[in-house]
C-alpha cells in the first residue's frame, strides 16, 4: 500500500471524505508533482476524484460503481471548498418535498455565482444562478458528512415559477406544483414573494390559493367519508 493510500485511509478513519492539495503536500511532504502522480493513480483505481481544482474528495467502495460520491454528498464539500452560499433547489428540491414523478436526472443546486455543470461519473450536477441567496428559507438536512441545504417548499415554488426552461416547461411545472401544494403553507409563500419582490402575477398566487383549498377540500373528504 502507497503511501497515497494510507493517506485517503487514514483520512476517512478521521471522519472525512475529502482535502485539498495543500494539506496533502503538508501532511506528506514532497513535491507538487509527485503527488500530482499519486492522485493520478488513485483517480485512475477510483479511489479518488478531483471535481474541483485542487480538491480531492474520496469515493468509498460501495459509490465507485457511479464513479463519485451521490450529489447530495458531494455538493456540501464543493460549496464548503468554494466558499458559497447555496441550496438545493427546483426539481431536485421538489423530490425532497415528495413532489416528483421520478428522480430528475441532474441534481440542481442555486448559487450566487455563475459555475459550469459538474459531470462526475454517472453524476451531473447543475449550478443555475441567483444575484442573492439572503435571507431565503432553507432547511438543512444531515447527511453522511455535515448538511446539504435545501429549499423549503414554498421556496420551490417560486424558483419552479421563476425558473422554468430549468423545470421542464410550464405543463411539468404545473404537476410538480400540484404535488407540492400539500407541503406549502399559504401564509409563508405570500411573506416570501411579497420579501423577494419578484415580478409574479397576483394572478399566480389566487390560482394556487384555489387549487390549495380545492385540495384541502378533497383531503378533508378522504379522510373524513359521509357514510350513509
Amino acid at each position: 500500500m502507497t503511501k497515497f493510500q494510507n493517506y485517503i485511509k487514514a483520512i476517512r478513519a478521521s471522519g472525512h471524505q475529502s482535502f485539498t492539495s495543500e494539506e496533502a503536500l503538508s501532511n506528506l511532504g514532497g513535491s507538487r508533482n509527485a503527488l500530482i502522480c499519486g492522485m493520478y493513480k488513485l483517480k485512475k483505481k477510483g479511489d479518488v476524484i478531483s471535481p474541483a481544482k485542487n480538491l480531492y474528495v474520496i469515493v468509498p467502495p460501495e459509490h465507485q460503481i457511479i464513479g463519485c460520491l451521490p450529489a447530495d454528498e458531494l455538493v456540501p464539500i464543493l460549496m464548503k471548498h468554494w466558499g458559497l452560499n447555496y441550496y438545493v433547489c427546483l426539481l431536485s428540491a421538489a423530490l425532497y418535498h415528495g413532489a416528483s414523478h421520478q428522480k430528475p436526472q441532474v441534481f440542481q443546486v442555486m448559487v450566487n455565482k455563475q459555475l459550469k455543470p459538474i459531470i462526475c461519473g454517472k453524476i451531473k450536477i447543475e449550478f443555475i444562478y441567483k444575484k442573492s441567496l439572503d435571507n431565503l428559507p432553507i432547511k438543512k438536512t444531515p447527511v453522511k458528512i455535515g448538511y446539504l441545504n435545501i429549499a423549503s417548499a414554498e421556496l420551490t415554488l417560486m424558483d419552479l415559477l421563476l425558473y422554468p426552461h430549468h423545470s421542464g416547461g410550464l405543463n411539468h411545472i404545473a404537476t410538480v406544483i400540484n404535488e407540492l401544494i400539500e407541503n406549502i403553507d399559504p401564509e409563508k409563500l405570500k411573506q416570501l414573494l411579497e420579501y423577494s419582490k419578484k415580478k409574479i402575477m397576483d394572478a399566480t398566487f389566487r390560482l394556487f390559493i384555489r387549487a390549495y383549498r380545492t385540495n384541502r377540500r378533497k383531503k378533508t373528504k378522504r379522510d373524513n367519508p359521509i357514510t350513509q
